[in-house]
Formats: structure tokens, C-alpha cells, sequence
């Protein structure tokens, strides 16, 4: 049922506000009751209502929705539910957003946790090789006065190996060769090897006297086992074989 004098739209919105007199709230639910109009209208402003409680609630804020009117309600609560989505897509991809952030944060606090970590133990590692090294290199910078003499003689084609002994605990040892009678060369190079691998080598043996060269050794670089040492002296045509001279470090035990 319809009726042609309808209430002004300020008296529908106050209806569904709660803001009328009960005795005029009354009299106008009786009219729309019997208005078709008038009950869509009622039905629309409640609506409208209904999403802007909830864009409040969603996004903490008061939104200024259409003013009172006849001709928008319709189009009032189409725009409302199309920024109610908005709004909700909005917020959803702000959180997954935030989410992602806070994701790759973590990953990067543990990946440089992880690197600090291992910079320490590199650290760490790095600090103990140099303390060691320094030992050695105190120890090396001390005299030495009881460094075992090792004579190598000068047998060419000697096929067999000469044994040479370190007490228990000798941790440097002395080569001696004889130099060739008469001396033919000024300055020599030296090299070890332990069958194919070179184990010490010098570009540079200057003689420690007339009669001999002599090489000092720590049992670190050589350590017993069974060796060659070869000689080559410099002379005017180049470098040339001086001797080769298979050799045993045995230390006691």
C-alpha cells in the first residue's frame, strides 16, 4: 500500500537514529507500515547505516557519507559498500605487506647473526695461527747452541742412502757437504725432495767456509724420512750439477 503525503527524509534518517519522540516515532512506523516508498526508503537509510557502523569499526574512522536525501539513498549505499571493499582490500594488503617486512627483517638479523658468527671463528682461527707462528718465529730468533752436525759425504753414484740420527726431542739439525778440491764455485742453489715432491728448496747457498757449505734445518721442515739433496754451483756458463746425495733422518725415539 502507498500513500501520497510522505514524511520528510530528515524524519526517516531521525527513525532510524533513534533521535524522534516515542509518541511521533510511533505515529510514523504506522505510516510506513502502509507506505511502500516510505518502507524502502527506511529499509535503504538502515542500511546505509548498518555499513557505515562498519567502515567505522574497520578502519578506526568517521567517514562523511551522502547528506539526507530522497534521491541518493540507493547510490549512497552503493558507494559506501564500494569503499567498505576498497577500504577492506586496503587493509588486508597493508598487513600482508607489513607481514612480508617483518619476514624479510628476520631473515636478515639471522643471515647477519649467522655471519657474524662465522667472521668470529674465522677470527678466532686467524688469531691462533698467528700466535703459533709467532712461537716459532721467538723460537727461531733464539741461539742455537745444540744443533746436532750432520756430515753428508760427497760419493758420486753412491746408490745407498746415508743414515743420519737426531737424539729423541732435537727439534733443528745441521748439514755439512764438502765443498769439490779445489773449490769450482762461489755460489750454489740447493734443493730437497722427497721422491717427487720438493720439500725445501734455495736459490741462494753462499759456503760457511773453504772447505764446506752447511745448512741448518728445523725437524719441522724435514722431518725423518728418506730424502735426495741436490747441489748445483754458478760458474761462468750457468748452473751446473755439483752433487746428489741420498740421505736417512732417522730420530730416536
Amino acid at each position: 500500500m502507498t500513500t501520497a503525503a510522505h514524511p520528510e527524509t530528515d524524519l526517516v534518517h531521525a527513525l532510524a537514529d533513534g533521535e524522534l519522540e516515542q509518541a511521533e516515532a510511533d505515529r510514523l512506523r504506522a505510516h510506513i507500515v502502509t507506505c511502500d516508498v516510505c518502507t524502502r526508503e527506511l529499509d535503504d537509510v538502515t542500511q546505509l547505516k548498518l555499513i557505515e557502523g562498519s567502515l567505522r569499526r574497520s578502519q578506526g574512522q568517521v567517514l562523511q557519507l551522502p547528506k539526507r536525501s530522497r534521491a541518493i539513498p540507493r547510490v549512497a549505499i552503493a558507494w559506501a559498500a564500494s569503499v567498505l571493499v576498497l577500504f577492506g582490500l586496503g587493509f588486508m594488503r597493508a598487513r600482508k605487506a607489513e607481514a612480508d617486512a617483518d619476514r624479510a627483517l628476520a631473515e636478515s638479523r639471522a643471515e647477519a647473526v649467522k655471519a657474524q658468527a662465522a667472521l668470529a671463528a674465522q677470527l678466532d682461527a686467524e688469531r691462533k695461527v698467528r700466535a703459533g707462528l709467532e712461537s716459532e718465529l721467538t723460537d727461531l730468533k733464539k741461539p742455537r747452541t745444540d744443533m746436532p752436525v750432520l756430515a753428508l759425504n760427497r760419493t758420486r753414484g753412491a746408490a745407498q742412502a746415508q743414515t743420519l740420527r737426531l737424539a729423541h726431542g732435537q727439534r733443528w739439525f745441521v748439514l755439512t757437504i764438502d765443498r769439490e778440491d779445489p773449490p769450482a764455485f762461489e755460489v750454489y742453489r740447493a734443493r730437497i725432495t722427497a721422491g717427487a715432491t720438493q720439500v725445501w728448496a734455495t736459490e741462494r747457498l753462499d759456503p760457511s767456509s773453504r772447505d764446506s757449505l752447511s745448512i741448518a734445518f728445523p725437524t719441522a721442515t724435514v722431518p725423518p724420512g728418506e730424502y735426495e739433496l741436490s747441489i748445483e754451483g754458478q760458474g761462468r756458463a750457468g748452473w751446473a750439477p755439483v752433487a746428489r746425495l741420498p740421505f736417512k733422518l732417522v730420530q730416536e725415539k
